[in-house]
């Protein structure tokens, strides 16, 4: 609290409080009164906040001119400076960049901290230009601390002329330089009703953005389907030089016969640089399009027969020499084997499909119940044979020719199937709580599968393809 808050009497009343109020705010209007702001730093001569057209010579229609933005001062910028955005009535306005333009000068013996901001301005029309009023922010360091605010700027009309011979045209672009590539696509020697071809036009000009180019001009044509496509603009800064892009596509459908002729393209623009217009020019497209010529001599009874030869009886004849050659192979050793073959791969994929069921609902004994019925041979090695008899796991390795166990990391993949069997014997007749990991499942099973095409041919329920000869 102030000091001159502590001596005063502790009225305990509303006067008492009213008396303190006033106090409070007369305090604080001294303290406002001197408060610095852009205007009083501009005052004394520490802020300038300027703007200005930095084109030179005359300011022609179509053409861009610069219009700066300058905010300089002899401290340094805190938060910077911002124009807020405008729009010029009659004229299309783009910012040279997104960022200011940071620098530094020499002003009355001092360095000051300058930001530029500047912005192309492209007018519509000749006449006078109004500019608005802009609405600039800085923010500046100070020896009392970072003074911000807004000022307006204001600039003078400017006089915008018609360049010498502008009179003559009506669609026309002020640029250095226009470029203009025409394609087409889907062209042919000959064209019939119904076929199509596409036109696209590249469009890339300097210095302006791509609204300020006119579209090629489409006139509807009779006999022709023509669909323009929107036309795509786009517009690229690099280093504060723009170059705007329009391309445009164009697709010509043919409905009748006929000779057409598609309109070339007539751009006229005014060349800043040397101050005089100039035309591009690029050629019309002549199309011919004929209709489908009629069969030369035959007949309509003709033309049937030739029709029903090539499209009916011929395919026919081709399916029924197959079909022939199939029924009479189909009881010759190399076919019944073929047969065989794929009953018994149906067989084994269907039987490793319920080994994976079983193995998911954790039923050992089927498992291993397809595990055997897999293998294919050797009866007695049943799950009820080694539980009456007593086998050990190493013997059932063994008899299914598992890799042998082994000793040390050497051994540690080689022996997964027989760890794998071991598990499922151990859950199924030994008490064991744990099946065997999905993928040791899947070892083992491809180790007995492996097994049994060995010793029995592809078939794993015994069937041999190439049976040796007896002895």
């Amino acid at each position: 609290m102030p000091c001159g808050l502590q001596r005063l009497p502790r009225l305990g009343s509303a006067l008492g409080q009213f008396l303190a109020t006033l106090i409070i705010l007369g305090f604080c209007a001294g303290f406002s009164h001197g408060a610095t702001t852009l205007d009083k730093l501009i005052a004394d001569d520490q802020l300038q906040m300027t703007v200005d057209i930095t084109t030179e010579g005359t300011l022609y229609q179509r053409a861009p001119f610069v219009l700066v933005v300058e905010v300089a001062t002899a401290r340094w910028f805190s938060r910077g400076t911002r124009v807020r955005d405008f729009r010029i009535p009659g004229a299309v306005v783009r910012p040279v960049s997104n960022f200011a333009n940071n620098s530094s000068r020499r002003i009355n013996g001092e360095t000051w901290s300058v930001q530029q901001w500047r912005f192309r301005v492209f007018p519509r029309e000749a006449g006078s230009l109004e500019l608005p009023s802009l609405r600039v922010f800085a923010s500046v360091n100070t020896e009392e601390g970072t003074v911000e605010g807004e000022r307006l700027l204001y600039a003078a009309p400017v006089l915008i002329v018609a360049p010498p011979g502008a009179d003559e045209f009506k669609d026309w672009i002020a640029t250095p330089s226009l470029t203009v590539a025409e394609n087409w696509a889907g062209t042919l020697e000959s064209y019939l009703p119904g076929d199509a071809i596409t036109r696209t036009r590249r469009f890339m000009v300097k210095d302006a953005p791509a609204m300020m180019l006119v579209g090629s001009k489409i006139d509807d044509v009779e006999g022709l389907s023509l669909y323009a496509a929107p036309a795509t603009v786009a517009d690229q800064s690099d280093r504060g030089a723009l170059t705007g892009r329009r391309e445009e596509t164009l697709v010509v459908t043919f409905e009748a016969p006929g000779s057409y002729q598609l309109p070339g393209l007539e751009y006229a623009w005014f060349n800043t640089t040397s101050g005089e217009f100039e035309q591009l020019s690029l050629p019309p497209f002549d199309i011919e399009v004929t209709a489908a010529a009629p069969a030369a001599s035959d007949t309509r009874e003709d033309a049937q027969a030739s029709l029903l030869n090539t499209k009916v009886v011929i395919p026919a004849l081709l399916l029924l020499t197959i079909l022939a050659i199939l029924w009479s192979a189909r009881k010759t050793p190399v076919a019944i084997r073929i047969r065989r073959t794929l009953v018994a791969r149906r067989a084994r994929r269907e039987r490793y499909r319920r080994y994976l069921r079983a193995l998911g609902q954790e039923d050992s004994s089927r498992c291993l119940q397809l595990l055997y019925d897999n293998l294919g041979h050797a009866s007695a090695l049943r799950p009820q044979h080694a539980v009456k008899t007593g086998q050990s796991p190493g013997s059932l390795r063994d008899a299914l020719d598992l890799p042998a166990g082994a000793s040390g990391d050497e051994a540690h993949d080689s022996d997964i199937p027989g760890r794998a069997l071991e598990c499922f014997l151990e859950h199924a007749y030994g008490g064991g709580d744990a099946l065997p990991h999905r993928d040791a499942a899947i070892a083992l099973w491809n180790a007995i599968d492996r097994h049994s095409r060995k010793k029995f041919g592809t078939d794993a329920g015994g069937l041999r393809l190439n049976p040796a000869p007896s002895t």
